[in-house]
């Protein structure tokens, strides 16, 4: 988590959301569902505050990605489109 507590101390949100949205990756193929939700949401926080749509799309794609790997086919079109 280095690179997190550097992107905060330096003020980069762009840094901060990205890791949340690495960690979020990191847990889903873990397969710990619970953990990749709640990074992606902070990542999801983090860029909707900071303006990043980029950020923010990719944020909704990976919670899409977690609801397909949780079989919620309803889910994992809300999030990507």
């Amino acid at each position: 988590m280095l690179s997190f507590t550097i992107a905060k101390e330096v003020g980069d949100r762009y840094g901060e959301g990205a890791t949340y949205l690495n960690l979020a990756i990191s847990y889903l193929h873990l397969r710990d569902c619970r953990k990749a939700t709640g990074h992606c949401i902070k990542c999801l926080d983090v860029a909707k505050l900071a303006g990043m749509k980029d950020l923010e799309r990719r944020a909704y794609d990976c919670l899409g990605n977690i609801r397909s790997f949780l079989g919620d086919l309803k889910g994992t079109v809300e999030h990507c489109l």
